[in-house]
């Protein structure tokens, strides 16, 4: 993943929030899929793991793509430039 260019695109913003607990801060995120699998990159914007992205996705993705701590899996991205 090329997480400098994902970090310099506009990505759609989503804004944090707060329940009783904690803070979450607000995210980049883009559409994506992963293994033919709907799902969403997420990046931070407040983070230690600064080369780090997640993965979010209405599917259970290791379990649909028999994922383990560790595993490899391509990831597809629209940027728009």
């Amino acid at each position: 993943i090329y997480v400098d260019r994902l970090r310099n695109s506009p990505g759609i913003r989503i804004e944090g929030f707060a329940t009783d607990d904690r803070t979450f801060g607000p995210v980049k995120a883009f559409r994506a899929t992963a293994g033919g699998i709907e799902c969403a990159v997420i990046m931070p914007e407040r983070t230690v793991h600064s080369e780090i992205v997640e993965l979010i996705s209405k599917e259970y993705l290791r379990e649909r793509l028999n994922l383990a701590d560790g595993s490899r899996v391509s990831v597809e991205i629209q940027i728009k430039d």
